[in-house]
């Protein structure tokens, strides 16, 4: 495939493959190298990843399966402890995907050979290392089926997996969108159920009840103790999504990872705010007022002047690292709040070595807040 710059790589519709080439395999090999030094510092015993969208090589788009396990042959620590799984509905694709495997060349150098599972192997081998201290790394449409249900529900609850979930417009709407609701994911919503089905009833506008129910499922997340993103696959001009990335991880550093590298992948409001979409749109305005955005610097701002004994002494890079999730802001949204505060007269900031005041702040420049 070749090569297409971040911002335009969505300019056209692309396949689940594609996007995984393109998003997923930089994120694992960035994922491979925190669980390196985790494995180093010996807080886990491994790693596995296990894939519920396996698919067979396509023509003109690069083996998505066998190129990811390259993150982890390059990293003898990894290689001696690291697990993958592949999965797919379909009997003759998971064939396939098994014969592309045993025909890797490079495959026979891993100690634990990749394997493609059956339904019933998928549920149960991962959690057998989740329970002896593996982390593990989950792509899936938790929306897709009854499996897929199953499966996101266990790596969310037992085996506390870093999840990438691409998502399904369709599914997403034919699952939750309807008057029942499969019984696995009503336990998952749980108290967001009601609020999922009231708001269904009473809007019929799909994008808006898939923009609602993916939301209520973040809180869903963030109750269980994960860090979220989502972000928004549309075409250009085109408010629809073509799909929804998920991302979720219980790992704060894991999450700013795949944070920072999804930057370049969406716009922005003129403030610097990320938008987390692939492409501007204009928005239909039913009211007299338009509804104004949840994240902007003025309400950042605002944010860490209630938050300024929390934060205070603390560095640009730390209070963004605290701050951050459950937000749309990135560093650069910090920075540039804490100078117009500066502006302002709200705060001062400190050489971390010397404890000097500065006239710019930096990444690692400490925040003196002003009462």
């Amino acid at each position: 495939m070749p090569t297409v710059a971040p911002n335009n790589f969505f300019s056209q519709r692309r396949s689940i493959t594609e996007i995984k080439q393109e998003l997923l395999l930089p994120f694992f090999d960035v994922w491979c190298c925190m669980q390196v030094n985790r494995i180093k510092e010996q807080t886990i015993q491994g790693i596995f990843y296990a894939d519920l969208h396996a698919e067979s090589k396509q023509d003109a788009v690069p083996d998505t399966n066998t190129t990811l396990l390259k993150s982890i042959l390059s990293r003898p620590e990894l290689n001696q402890q690291a697990h993958s799984f592949y999965y797919s509905q379909y009997k003759e694709v998971l064939e396939q995907v098994q014969q592309q495997l045993s025909g890797c060349a490079y495959c026979a150098e891993l100690q634990n050979p990749p394997k493609s599972l059956a339904a019933p192997e998928i549920k149960v081998l991962p959690g057998e290392l989740a329970g002896a201290g593996h982390a593990s790394l989950v792509f899936a449409d938790p929306f897709a089926s009854v499996l897929a249900h199953k499966v996101a529900k266990k790596a969310l609850l037992e085996w506390r997996s870093d999840l990438f979930m691409l998502i399904s417009p369709d599914n997403l709407t034919k699952t939750m969108a309807g008057k029942k609701q499969p019984e696995i994911l009503a336990r998952l919503f749980a108290e967001q159920l009601p609020q999922v089905q009231r708001f269904c009833r009473l809007e019929k506008d799909k994008g808006k009840r898939q923009q609602f129910i993916l939301e209520q499922f973040e809180c869903v997340l963030q109750s269980k103790g994960y860090a979220s993103l989502l972000y928004k696959i549309n075409l250009p001009k085109c408010e629809q999504a073509a799909f929804y990335l998920l991302f979720a991880s219980p790992d704060l550093k894991v999450y700013r990872g795949l944070k920072e590298y999804m930057m370049a992948y969406s716009v922005s409001r003129e403030d610097g705010v990320p938008e987390w979409a692939a492409h501007k749109f204009v928005q239909a305005q039913f009211s007299l007022f338009g509804q104004e955005p949840a994240f902007t610097i003025v309400n950042l701002i605002k944010r860490l002047t209630d938050k300024a004994g929390q934060y205070k002494y603390k560095s640009v890079e730390k209070i963004y690292e605290l701050d951050n999730p459950g937000t749309a802001y990135c560093l650069a949204n910090y920075l540039a709040a804490f100078e117009q505060m500066q502006r302002e007269g709200l705060v001062e900031f400190l050489n971390a070595s010397t404890r000097q005041t500065t006239k710019r702040p930096t990444d690692t420049s400490l925040v003196k807040f002003k009462s």
